[in-house]
């Protein structure tokens, strides 16, 4: 079945209804397996074989897919799969089902694109289809909810806190900013576009989903450094516990650890000249039994003590 499957691939080509079923029931099985599924041993020069340029070609193949993860090859299943759902216009529940399940995939393993453009095919086009050939299915409402909130979230933790993206979005359909899921992504982009991290911080603290939680840990590091940043101008001593627990690390371990790592690679891209405004450490090789940061101005260094 695999070996089908990534010939499809490899041509690029367009699934019939009947191949998009197996693709996606192929793939629930390879997830719900943890990836264990029979893979034949490598193809060898077999007599029969038609052409020596058709053999090359299928040896070529083997050893492409020989050097990629069971997550990549799974998502390069659902990019095949949603395009070729895609290409056929089709809107049911099983088109829910495939771009749904290709949507919380790839976020889980950090495909963010392939999630997002799920995502918005689902948040745009399907479920507001669905919904209207199926009223008062309040299943579906609820799951529409839930992708909506997901999908506001992933425009704004994507794009520039100035894009329109959002804000055309919401002007087009100005009842989802009751929607609770929705009312929390609005409430993240209010502290993302005013800088307010401690806003930013409270609020990952709140959010329950997952799924919502996974999305908003890739604007997490960069909070992180802006606010510390902040900390650095507002401060001349701080405690190292207090500034570990504003940044959402488990312990002081944890963020010290981070802030050596943060300024040995910020020093690594800058070796001719440090710009002021970065961290700069010059005697910050030991610091897991220290406790309090000190700023020292000027120069703009920072030790621990």
């Amino acid at each position: 079945m695999d070996d089908y499957f990534r010939e499809v691939c490899t041509r690029n080509a367009v699934l019939s209804k009947l191949d998009q079923e197996k693709l996606y029931q192929h793939l629930i099985n390879r997830i719900e397996n943890n990836g264990q599924v029979a893979v034949q041993a490598p193809i060898q020069n077999k007599k029969n074989q038609k052409t020596k340029n058709n053999q090359n070609r299928q040896v070529t193949q083997r050893k492409v897919y020989s050097t990629m993860t069971k997550e990549n090859e799974n998502m390069l299943y659902f990019k095949v799969l949603t395009q070729s759902i895609l290409s056929t216009g089709e809107m049911s529940l099983f088109t829910r089902d495939a771009y749904l399940k290709s949507a919380y995939y790839c976020l889980e393993h950090s495909e963010l694109k392939q999630s997002y453009i799920s995502l918005t095919r689902l948040a745009r086009e399907i479920y507001p289809t669905l919904l209207r050939t199926s009223e008062h299915d309040q299943n579906l409402s609820i799951e529409y909810e839930q992708v909506l909130g997901l999908y506001t979230l992933f425009i704004i933790v994507q794009n520039d806190e100035s894009d329109q993206s959002i804000t055309s979005f919401l002007r087009s359909n100005p009842n989802l900013v009751h929607i609770k899921s929705v009312k929390f992504s609005l409430k993240v982009m209010n502290a993302i576009s005013s800088k307010n991290y401690y806003r930013f911080f409270k609020l990952y603290n709140l959010c329950v989903d997952d799924r919502s939680k996974s999305l908003m840990q890739t604007y997490l590091k960069h909070s992180r450094v802006d606010a510390f940043q902040y900390i650095q101008k507002s401060y001349y001593s701080i405690p190292a516990s207090y500034v570990s627990k504003l940044l959402l690390f488990d312990n002081c371990e944890e963020f010290l650890n981070w802030l050596n790592k943060e300024v040995e690679e910020r020093n690594k891209r800058h070796k001719d000249k440090l710009p002021v405004k970065l961290i700069d450490v010059s005697s910050m090789e030991v610091i897991e039994d220290k406790e309090t940061i000190v700023f020292k101005r000027p120069p703009n260094n920072l030790i621990i003590r």
